[in-house]
């Protein structure tokens, strides 16, 4: 397999989230626009493992003492090394444009930089949700391409998914988190598939955001040793995930 063929689309660079989910409401709508789509993502099994609650870790999975590595880069207590989430957690909702995202003094974003990029979520499986969510709100922001920067691991793809190919945001769509699935979490990494629903054009499609992520240098980041660390794919409707929303 070639170099070019092992790399990710760019409608999958992480910094072109509002882009790629805008591509949808065109189709939708009628005009011909041609998307380059990659074979061989899964995005419908779930691998998590249950586990008994534990008093002090959140809902879903056991906690464990913290080592160097697993320490949060903000000193965020908790962590959980494997678990599920079977209900939406509670979080506030705070804009970046109209999108909304949700935060915890739990969960996370604990620390917010000059940019106004969000980082430091907790090591669980809830941290790791609670980024994907913001992930749909900063990777379309107007400062998408910083947001990138530290969102992204270093890996074998991170050239590739930082790239910026004059695309932009799609400041004309209005984007809503609706729901989520955690499709697997084992601590060092996690895949949270959002369903986002998007409005622009006049029209309205169901989106599925599905994030590859790795626990890397105490936060969670887009794992760039995967091909499909980004897949936006357009659905029906959001049944079968869990509603999750401001």
């Amino acid at each position: 397999m070639s170099a070019t063929d092992d790399a990710p689309s760019p409608w999958t660079r992480p910094q072109f989230l509002a882009s790629a989910v805008l591509v949808g409401v065109l189709v939708v709508a009628g005009i011909l626009i041609m998307v380059t789509k990659r074979d061989g993502s899964p995005t419908d099994q779930a691998t998590t493992v249950a586990d008994p609650d534990v008093d002090g870790t959140g809902p879903t999975g056991t906690a464990e003492p913290e080592s160097t590595s697993l320490k949060s880069v903000c000193g965020l207590p908790g962590v959980v090394e494997s678990g599920r989430i079977t209900s939406p957690p509670d979080a506030e909702w705070d804009y970046e444009g109209t999108t909304a995202y949700p935060v915890s003094e739990v969960y996370g974003p604990a620390e917010v930089d000059r940019d106004g990029i969000r980082t430091c979520f907790q090591h669980s499986p809830e941290g790791a949700l609670f980024w994907a969510a913001n992930a749909v709100a900063q990777g379309s922001g107007k400062n998408q391409q910083a947001w990138a920067e530290q969102a992204v691991s270093e890996g074998r793809y991170r050239d590739q998914l930082m790239q910026d190919d004059g695309t932009g945001s799609a400041s004309a769509a209005r984007m809503r988190v609706a729901g989520f699935r955690l499709l697997s979490y084992d601590g060092s990494s996690a895949r949270v598939d959002i369903a986002v629903v998007v409005t622009a054009a006049g029209e309205t499609v169901n989106m599925s955001c599905v994030y590859e992520m790795v626990w890397r240098d105490g936060d969670w980041k887009i794992d760039a040793d995967a091909p499909d660390a980004l897949s936006v794919e357009q659905i029906p409707g959001i049944s079968g995930y869990i509603l999750w929303s401001e």
